[in-house]
Parts: C-alpha cells; sequence; structure tokens
C-alpha cells in the first residue's frame, strides 16, 4: 500500500498542491499565476504516465517532455520574480533546449528514459533557484523571507533538484544494483517529490498574508 501510495505521489502531490491554490486563485496575479499551470500540466501528463505504466506501454517520451516543460515553467517564473535580464540566466532556456534536441536524436530516443536531459535540467533548476536566492539576499523581502511563497516554492524545487541530480545519476547505473537498492534509490526520487509539493503548498498557504500586505 505504501510502495504503491509512493508510486502514485507524482500524480496526487501536484493535484493536492493544485487544489491549495482554490482559496486564493481569483487573488493571485502576474508571476503568481505560473505555478498552478505549472501543477495542473504536471497533473496531466503524470497521470497519463501511470496509467500507460499501468497497462505496460512505454511512456518514456512524456518524461522527455515533462523536463523540458518544467524548465520551461520555472525559467519564467524565477525571471519573472527577480527581473534578472542577465547573460547566465537568458543563455540557460536555449542551452538546454538545444542539449534536449541533441540527446532526444543521438543519445536517448524517446522510447528510453531521459536521465541525460532529465540530470542536466535538474542542474539547471539549481542555477535558476540559486539565483532566486542571490536576488533575496539582496532585497528588502529578506527581512521576512519566512512569508513568502515564491520563498517556499523555490526551495521545494531546490530541494527536489539537487537530490534528483543525484538518481538522475545513479539511475544510469541501476543495472549494477540489486533489486533492493533500486528500490531504494527509486524511493529517495519519490520521497524527494512529495517534498517539493509539500513546500510548495506552504508557499500558497503565505498567499493571504502577500495579498493583504500588498
Amino acid at each position: 500500500m505504501i510502495k504503491r501510495l509512493l508510486q502514485l505521489s507524482d500524480t496526487f502531490m501536484p493535484l493536492l498542491a493544485l487544489l491549495a491554490y482554490a482559496p486564493v486563485i481569483r487573488k493571485i496575479q502576474g508571476k503568481d499565476r505560473i505555478i498552478p499551470l505549472y501543477l495542473l500540466i504536471t497533473f496531466l501528463i503524470m497521470f497519463l504516465s501511470n496509467v500507460m505504466a499501468d497497462r505496460y506501454i512505454n511512456n518514456s517520451y512524456l518524461y522527455h517532455a515533462y523536463s523540458l516543460i518544467e524548465l520551461v515553467f520555472f525559467s519564467i517564473y524565477i525571471r519573472k520574480l527577480t527581473g534578472d535580464s542577465s547573460s547566465l540566466i537568458k543563455f540557460i532556456l536555449p542551452l538546454y533546449i538545444l542539449i534536449w534536441i541533441t540527446n532526444l536524436l543521438f543519445f536517448e530516443s524517446y522510447l528510453k528514459f531521459n536521465s541525460n536531459s532529465s540530470g542536466i535540467a535538474y542542474l539547471m533548476l539549481i542555477i535558476y533557484s540559486l539565483n532566486y536566492f542571490l536576488f533575496l539576499s539582496r532585497s528588502e523581502e529578506i527581512m521576512t523571507f519566512q512569508k513568502s511563497p515564491a520563498f517556499w516554492i523555490v526551495s521545494g524545487f531546490l530541494f527536489y533538484s539537487v537530490l534528483n541530480v543525484l538518481i538522475a545519476t545513479i539511475y544510469k547505473y541501476t543495472f549494477e544494483l540489486s533489486p533492493s537498492d533500486k528500490n531504494l534509490v527509486f524511493n529517495f526520487s519519490y520521497v524527494s517529490n512529495i517534498i517539493k509539493f509539500i513546500l510548495i503548498i506552504i508557499g500558497v498557504l503565505w498567499y493571504p498574508h502577500k495579498y493583504r500586505s500588498g
């Protein structure tokens, strides 16, 4: 039962986070609308992925697509938060798209799990997250950072990305691991995903304070 819940956490956790937005969805504006849309797309992709897996249908192409979609949404969100037009931040997404296409064409086809492009995507999510925290440290918002929805949301992505860089690397060599070790690797991935959405939900719970203060 617990194992099955962990396996389905990539579907029901974004749904729970999306439901947490329900009381404030009409109040949030601009950049704050990016994450609910991301959650909806995440839920739909992961729901379809799990349905296909249950029917023994190859769903690897969904993970290829999701790595790109997630990075696109997060890059837009971070750039809206920071207003950062540095060459590094502007360069990340085009570079990743080039890597993503190259990997798909020459290394990991849509029929294989995208351990290369997903691992690189996590690294780029980390760079975006650290860029936000650098921006936060220089802003007045740092005095009340714990009340900032963005702080919790970005923290969720950072935790998830750091752990999954390691997991994506290990995944490439799971043929050398015992079945119990493989399960442990996947369980870490499930847990990191759950924690990401819990932190997003905590961020959502601070939106009423943000808009009341604003």
